[in-house]
């Protein structure tokens, strides 16, 4: 025991050398970070393009220097600390190493004909600003760990995270460069509303993602809803877990942010988000990639076009480079299926995917002897998820098909199409916002549907919003127990008193948010109807990201609005409402008399 103590004794660096090199780093990543905004976020004259050319390459230098020299002096240990960034170089090296005397000239041709490049020397230069942008990322990552150990409750953290992402969102948002060519530049109200959505994996959008933004533009795009679908603690923990540094008070913030059953299952709820987004999301866009007919461009344009839907649709964001959305594509059984597949295992949660992964392994029969195994069963709360989202969505489908069916958007398809096209729209509704319809032309009676299923939203510890399934579940166990005067229970075991009142808080807060919201919108645009203003709504309060078509014709201030809908509805408007009172408020620590009242 005393071995493996001293084996896990965080690396000692002397105060001066560590003081110098983290100074160091911030300063490089700051101006690594200035350099590729100017870069690739404006338009410049080519001697100022060189200029910055060279800056990266002797960026990615000095932080190559800075690894070789922080290795030196700390005797190789820190390899097992910042593995992440020797990682990266050791790729970065093998690259250039490949290129250089490895891969054939024929290779290296295709390959540069396949990324639209003049010569060997922009691969190059490539490399090294992916090199830079991924290591002052990684850096800047790290010094928000200190934040962990500072003296700030988890809630404000999770709270400023998404906060600070939508801020650099519409910073970089607001870049020419990220509007296609002759399209203006967004507004910062645009910006920020563009931003947010993204961030919030909303979808609301006032502006078209695929003919509007440029590959740069969509690009960002893409990684604000990466980063906001899975939450930046989430990266943040990956980095501290995996350094080997990891502190009691870093693990207990990390527990509340991520959702953690205890401090010792952090490590293992961190990789599970993460391990089910990349292995999800790469199948998911390699599946679009065969699976479309019609390729989108060259095979590198395809297979972002893929990628990006596939992580759109896993994070529930609703993001389409198409004007339609998915319209063309409402008759593809297999696209249509690979969407929502991703959107329902994106809507789950990453608990319940644990729990669904640890039952099938479990059962999966092993060669060789036979050694005794614990049985995993599925949870209570898998349970629920899982029986009421599939309840949702058949009774979301039937109720779709039934009310377009005659004289709706489902007239005049066959029974296929029109299968399909009410399935995926009541899976995509609850938590998504891609649509094969146009949303404006269906009935009224069918947007209050949708909306009831905007308001159950997804699962907790997912990419969705809403007020979650659980929670849902748990209203309709308290209600059956107010009629049958039993207590509310589920699969055999009882809901403890604080989640009933829990899920009553979270509707009542709900409720209220989107009254007043819709309240506002009325006053800051009249013009727009009832049900519109309604569906607008909660699309934004639960992250969804259907619209009848009003998005862009809303009055600035309709759309600050509904950028405070789309942030309180990612946090949770109970979730935000609690972080504000309780940052100035205390806990009771008495009890009073209880008074019976009547209610009814």
């Amino acid at each position: 025991m005393k071995r493996k103590a001293e084996n896990r004794e965080p690396v000692k660096r002397a105060p001066l050398h560590d003081s110098v090199r983290r100074w160091t780093l911030l300063f490089l990543g700051t101006l690594a970070t200035f350099a590729l905004v100017l870069e690739f976020g404006f338009h410049l004259d080519e001697r100022t393009t060189e200029a910055l050319e060279i800056l990266d390459i002797a960026i990615a230098v000095v932080f190559g220097l800075e690894l070789t020299i922080d290795l030196a002096l700390t005797g190789g240990r820190a390899s097992r600390l910042r593995w992440f960034e020797y990682s990266l170089a050791a790729l970065f090296a093998l690259a250039v190493i490949s290129l250089e005397w490895i891969v054939s000239e024929d290779a290296i041709e295709a390959l540069l004909s396949t990324l639209h490049l003049p010569a060997v020397s922009q691969l190059y230069l490539i490399l090294a600003q992916i090199f830079v942008l991924i290591g002052a990322g990684t850096h800047f990552l790290r010094e928000h760990e200190r934040m962990l150990t500072a003296p700030v409750r988890a809630e404000l953290m999770f709270v400023g995270g998404f906060a600070a992402l939508i801020a650099l969102g519409t910073a970089l948002l607001s870049l020419p460069r990220s509007m296609a060519d002759g399209v203006a530049s967004l507004g910062p109200v645009d910006a920020l509303f563009t931003s947010t959505s993204a961030v919030c994996v909303t979808g609301l959008a006032v502006r078209d993602t695929g003919s509007e933004f440029s590959f740069l533009g969509q690009t960002i795009l893409l990684v604000l809803i990466q980063v906001g679908g899975l939450g930046i603690i989430t990266f943040v923990g990956f980095l501290v877990m995996t350094s080997g540094q990891s502190s009691i008070p870093q693990l207990v913030a990390l527990r509340k942010l991520v959702n953690a059953r205890s401090v010792a299952d952090v490590g293992r709820q961190i990789l599970a988000i993460l391990l089910t987004a990349v292995v999800i999301e790469a199948i998911g866009a390699v599946a679009l990639f065969f699976l479309v007919d019609r390729p989108m461009g060259g095979r590198l344009e395809h297979g972002f076009w893929a990628l990006f839907h596939s992580i759109s649709a896993f994070c529930n964001a609703g993001f389409a480079l198409q004007s339609d959305s998915l319209t063309s594509m409402r008759s593809d059984w297999g696209v249509c299926s690979v969407i929502m597949g991703l959107i329902v295992i994106g809507g789950l949660g990453a608990p319940v995917v644990r729990n669904v992964v640890d039952v099938l392994w479990s059962r999966l029969p092993r060669r060789g002897p036979r050694i005794a195994r614990a049985r995993v069963r599925l949870g209570v709360q898998s349970r629920i998820t899982l029986v009421l989202t599939g309840l949702l969505i058949v009774l979301g489908a039937l109720l779709f098909g039934a009310l377009e069916s005659s004289g709706g958007v489902l007239a005049g398809q066959d029974l296929g199409s029109g299968t399909l096209m009410s399935l995926f729209q009541s899976t995509t509704t609850r938590t998504a916002g891609f649509n094969t319809v146009e949303i404006g032309d269906l009935k009224d009676a069918t947007l209050i549907v949708m909306s009831g299923l905007m308001v159950v939203g997804a699962s907790p510890v997912s990419t969705g919003g809403g007020i979650k399934t659980v929670a849902f579940g748990i209203l309709l166990l308290t209600i059956r127990s107010m009629m049958t005067g039993k207590r509310a229970e589920i699969f055999g075991r009882q809901i403890p008193d604080r989640f009933v009142t829990a899920a009553i808080s979270i509707f009542v807060v709900y409720v209220f948010s989107a009254i007043g919201i819709c309240f506002l919108l009325s006053i800051t645009d009249p013009d727009i109807g009832f049900v519109d203003r309604v569906v607008e709504t909660v699309s934004a309060l639960s992250t969804v990201g259907l619209s009848t078509g009003i998005t862009s014709e809303l009055s600035s201030a309709g759309k600050l609005i509904l950028c405070v809908a789309m942030f309180a509805g990612r946090i949770g408007p109970l979730s935000l409402a609690m972080t504000v009172v309780r940052a100035h408020g205390h806990r009771a620590t008495y009890d009073l008399p209880e008074e019976p009242l009547v209610l009814s």
